[in-house]
Formats: C-alpha cells, structure tokens, sequence
C-alpha cells in the first residue's frame, strides 16, 4: 500500500491527526503516536522531502466542555470564568510539537481544527468565525483562537487553514 501511495501515486504530504494528549478508550496515546511515527517513517524511506501537515481533530477532552474526545452537541472548548481557555488550547497544539519532535517527527505544516463548522460525532471540535450563540450555546472563535496560537505556532510551522468542509457559501472567508 505504502509504495502505491508514495511510490506510485507520488503522494508529497502525509496529514497526520494530532493524537498528542488523546486515548482513543482502546489506543493509549503512546500507541497512538507509534503509529503516527510508522506512517511517518513509511513516508520518509519513500520520500526524504516529503512534507508532515499535523491536523488537530479535537483537543484533549479535558479542554473541551462535554469532556469528550468526540462531537456533538456543539462541543466545543470549556470557559473559565466565563472566557475560553485559548490560552491552554495554544499550549496543547505547542506540546504537540514537542511530543511529536520527540518522537522524530518533522512537522512541516499546522492546522488548528479539523472541520470546525461540522458538529461531528467522532472526534471534533465546534468553533464558529468568531464566538457566537448557536442553539442558545455560547461556541469559541476560531478567529480567537487562531490568533492567540498564531505566535507561537508560526514560529514551529506554516499554519493552514481553516479546513472548513466545503468552500461553498464563502465557509473559507468567513473563517
């Protein structure tokens, strides 16, 4: 598979999901990670230059307010004080790299959230252009928290962004 990938198709960037921090309930994180460093490894004895874009899908449950890896219901980052807690959502995508560094893994590219307009039921995380009430729910700003991690972040990597799931209805633009 992997030399139909990178061999055959040519593939020049490998997407890995941020697992730093998570469990999957059957996975440690540990295990987690091990396969992100095996896919990554495939890739570089294929390809030296290929480039590592490390996608968050959610942050850690603890950072979140239904305290849960997956979506739903508008999931979305808990406040303290009535504020979000960007600061220690730039602080997990940071020790990400750290942790992914550790390992071995050269990340190229960065993205802070995986679909963050798509209320998923699998691992995810709600954030709305900006902070906004959605079905009388106060949801993080994806703007906010972009600019808080974007100091940081920029010196570890390129950031992409926002991968919204679709760029009809200017989804891209208002993100």
């Amino acid at each position: 598979i992997c030399d139909s990938l990178f061999d055959g198709l040519g593939l020049d960037i490998v997407r890995l999901k941020n697992n730093y921090g998570k469990s999957d309930g059957s996975l440690s994180e540990s295990a987690l990670l091990d396969f992100d460093l095996s896919t990554y490894t495939a890739a570089k004895d294929r390809n030296i230059g290929i480039k590592i874009l490390l996608n968050s899908w959610t942050p850690p449950a603890a950072l979140k307010d239904n305290h849960k890896l997956a979506g739903g219901n508008n999931a979305t980052l808990i406040q303290k004080k009535g504020i979000f807690i960007y600061d220690k959502f730039t602080d997990y995508l940071v020790n990400s790299f750290s942790a992914y560094a550790t390992l071995g893994i050269d990340v190229d590219y960065v993205s802070i959230q995986n679909e963050p307009d798509y209320d998923a039921s699998w691992e995810s995380c709600s954030f709305e252009p900006r902070e906004a009430t959605v079905s009388d729910k106060l949801i993080a700003g994806y703007s906010a928290a972009l600019d808080r991690a974007y100091p940081q972040l920029s010196s570890l990597a390129k950031i992409v962004g926002p991968e919204v799931t679709g760029v009809g209805y200017d989804k891209v633009q208002n993100y």
